[in-house]
């Protein structure tokens, strides 16, 4: 699949941000960890990738309550969501000079409702995308899963682009899809989720159906003119603004959520696919 950066410029995947926060102590003190057992670049990018994919766990696996954002917070407590762990893993690889970013696919729930026929429900799966540097200084776009593996999930870390190895692969008769782009910060819909659901009992009824606005990207975009060339995204803006969201928009999700147009399939079903 043809990755596409948000943006030309490679520093922009190596900046710290209020999620992305990797000068705290403990992000500092597992990457020593794992730079001290490194024989090398390529070794430390993957050892990196096991240690999110594998010591922190994916909230719905584990029964778990916290809803974790910043990258921080999701080493502290040892458990995320998908996105929540894309947070750590950029902030691991970026501590370390690696530029990452942030991918997205939109998939299918619950495989049941498929299989019953049932009117599916789709929602956002966050990855990261990770650009490495071959010997010869060329490099290029992959993406990582570091959702976690469990029965029927097995993703592994592989810097070939066209051996990925993902969580999912997105199944368009389906209507599943891909997400193109390598995001600079994770998307607003995904910080909005995260932030406004204290506990995992909520975020299950409210996970992300579109990011930036978009349920679908219809078709790769222009790689020559990368998109929010104007805009720059405002990660510390986004999360102001969901801290002040309007209180009659809250109440009407939560109406939403009573008459069960949202997620309602919620915890027993997020964890045989996402």
């Amino acid at each position: 699949m043809k990755l596409i950066p948000e943006s030309a410029d490679l520093s922009d995947y190596l900046n710290e941000t209020e999620i992305i926060d990797f000068s705290n102590p403990g992000i500092k003190a597992v990457s020593e960890k794992l730079n001290q057992e490194a024989s090398g670049k390529t070794d430390l990018m993957k050892r990196i990738y096991d240690f999110v994919r594998d010591e922190i766990s994916h909230s719905a696996d584990i029964g778990g309550r916290i809803v974790t954002l910043k990258a921080s917070d999701v080493l502290k407590e040892k458990q995320g969501i998908c996105f929540a762990k894309s947070h750590l893993l950029a902030a691991l690889y970026r501590l370390n000079g690696i530029p990452a970013g942030f991918c997205y696919q939109k998939l299918i729930l619950d495989n049941e409702t498929v299989q019953n026929d049932t009117a599916p429900v789709l929602i956002i799966h966050g990855l990261c995308g990770v650009y490495f540097e071959n010997d010869d200084k060329t490099g290029g776009w992959v993406r990582l899963d570091p959702r976690g593996n469990k029965e029927g999930v097995d993703a592994q870390f592989s810097l070939n682009p066209n051996e990925e190895k993902t969580a999912f692969i997105a199944r368009p008769e389906l209507g599943e899809t891909d997400f193109h782009t390598i995001y600079v910060n994770p998307a607003p819909e995904v910080v909005r989720a995260l932030t406004e659901n204290k506990t995992c009992d909520g975020l299950w009824e409210n996970l992300p159906t579109e990011i930036y606005g978009k349920s679908n990207e219809d078709k790769p975009i222009n790689e020559d003119k990368p998109i929010n060339e104007d805009k720059p995204i405002n990660e510390n803006e986004t999360i102001k603004e969901n801290e002040s969201a309007n209180e009659d928009e809250t109440e009407n999700k939560n109406e939403e959520n009573k008459s069960g147009n949202k997620n309602k399939n919620g915890w027993e079903n997020i964890c045989k696919r996402c």
